[in-house]
């Protein structure tokens, strides 16, 4: 079940050169193998996508994958001035954890 962290829903609009978006949904792939396959989608409040991306990375974990492809689509999202309103995940553990509802888990603590 995909899990959303609400920052501050904000409809689209430019302000000083930053596009703020509506949603930032992110997903990863884990292999045993340690490499992940991240990818991102930036949608307007009418749910078309404004950018998206992908890319591949060592990954420990399935964790450390899911909590990777956060922050490297935020990184991307602030890079591209395109700042999110909400964040999208499929991974419980890491927005509970993003939300302080749960004990950070080592393995990630640098990353969120």
């Amino acid at each position: 079940m995909e899990q959303t962290i609400p920052l501050k829903p904000i409809p689209l609009l430019r302000t000083e050169g930053v596009c703020f978006c509506s949603r930032l949904q992110v997903d990863a792939a884990w292999s045993p193998t340690n490499y992940a396959s991240i990818g991102w989608i930036l949608k307007k409040p009418d749910s078309n996508h404004i950018q998206e991306g992908s890319r591949t990375l060592y990954a420990q974990s399935p964790l450390y994958a899911e909590a990777n492809a956060i922050k490297e689509a935020m990184e991307y999202a602030k890079r591209s001035k395109l700042l999110p309103g909400v964040i999208e995940s499929d991974c419980q553990q890491v927005i509970n954890q993003m939300r302080g509802r749960t004990k950070m888990d080592h393995s990630i603590k640098f990353i969120v």
